[in-house]
């Protein structure tokens, strides 16, 4: 079996993910409109993709917690 290596990008956004990833979440469900049927899950999914497409485009983001907010009031808007 043949071990391919992690990207920087994959190892960083896991990381990310582990330390923030509840932040997200509630951060999410406090700022998403409760009567427009709009899901949580979904949200957080689109919102995480959007953290790896700035990770793989090596985006430098200098204050972590003030991006991740941003994403998760703009990803319901979106």
């Amino acid at each position: 079996m043949e071990l391919k290596a992690v990207p920087a990008a994959e190892k960083r956004f896991e990381q990310i993910v582990r330390d923030y990833g509840r932040f997200l979440r509630q951060t999410i469900i406090r700022v998403c409109p409760k009567d427009v049927g709009l899901q949580y899950d979904e949200i957080e999914q689109e919102a995480r993709l959007r953290l790896w497409r700035a990770l793989e485009s090596e985006r430098e983001i200098h204050e972590l917690s003030s991006y991740l907010y941003r994403i998760a009031v703009t990803t319901p808007l979106d």
